[in-house]
């Protein structure tokens, strides 16, 4: 069945119309009895009805990174509209705990939450219980990008390394960068693919997405 279908069968549903109208009153609704992809189809069906995000709690990192891949595909979203917040330590993708990856993944959904409230993050329970900086400390290490503003080069590496990127010859990974003369090339969790950032003395003459087949351009994307 379509996936269109069955989240307007869970819409139509007299237990789903009571759970709805109990979240909108700010009141409890405990769901039991639903089990695999049918938890998945609940929420997303309940972010598309209130039009916006939600903060949903799983037990590990491994049901969080489960489900976020079962909401993208279900909401027909884009990566960044649904994050993780990964523990400290861990990550999502191939970095092992002890690599700066872990530090990006981690840094990205904090700081997207913050700019785009409306976006669903996952907290697992290992990270509910771990304490995180202010909103006021997110904002002062949060930073945009666009064509025609000037950053050296020099700047700009050491914010990355700070914010726990790994500098390497070629990238690959989310958490990776590289210098090659006036290019930085950066894998951000948010994005697909790798920002090409290209230079001009100090100025960033353009902000493009970097992927094996091509290079597209990008209006204004943020880091």
């Amino acid at each position: 069945m379509p996936k269109a279908a069955l989240k307007n069968r869970f819409r139509q549903a007299a237990t789903f119309t009571r759970i709805e109208q109990e979240l909108l009153k700010g009141g409890q609704a405990a769901v039991t009895g639903l089990s695999g992809g049918a938890r998945s189809l609940l929420l997303a069906t309940l972010i598309e009805s209130r039009q916006e995000g939600l903060v949903v709690f799983t037990d590990t990192l491994e049901a969080a990174a489960d489900l976020r891949t079962d909401l993208i595909a279900l909401l027909e979203a884009d990566t960044s509209d649904v994050l993780v917040l990964v523990p400290a330590g861990r990550s999502l993708y191939k970095h092992s705990s002890t690599e700066p990856g872990a530090s990006a993944d981690r840094a990205e959904a904090l700081a997207t939450s913050l700019a785009t409230p409306r976006r669903t993050l996952i907290v697992p329970g290992r990270a509910l219980l771990e304490k995180l900086p202010p909103p006021s400390r997110l904002s002062s290490v949060t930073w945009t990008l666009r064509p025609g503003d000037e950053l050296a080069r020099e700047v700009l590496t050491e914010r990355l390394e700070g914010m726990g990127y790994l500098r390497v010859d070629a990238v690959h990974e989310v958490g990776d960068y590289s210098v090659r003369g006036f290019i930085v090339d950066v894998y951000v969790p948010s994005l697909n693919h790798p920002l090409r950032i290209e230079y001009f003395g100090d100025e960033l003459e353009s902000l493009r997405l970097r992927s094996e087949e091509h290079t597209s351009e990008l209006q204004s994307p943020n880091t």
